[in-house]
């Protein structure tokens, strides 16, 4: 049997994915701001390739009042 195991990213890898800083990344985790992580043991912490995906599309608008409201 072959699991399909995903490659997990580190928080500097997703900072240079989504063009914001480590520290954004660490922000956003205790504000639930950023995008879906998980803990592995006390400190290490990764993202699911396709949990970056949905929050980078999540993050798409077709205007500014989109965007506003989305805000609010």
């Amino acid at each position: 049997m072959i699991l399909n195991i995903p490659n997990y990213l580190k928080t500097d890898q997703v900072a240079a994915i989504l063009g914001v800083s480590v520290r954004t990344l660490e922000n956003w985790r205790s504000t639930g701001g950023g995008p879906r992580f998980m803990r592995v043991g006390k400190r290490a912490v990764r993202y699911r390739p396709e949990d970056v995906q949905a929050f980078a599309e999540g993050m798409t608008f077709a205007n500014t009042g989109e965007a506003q409201a989305a805000a609010a």
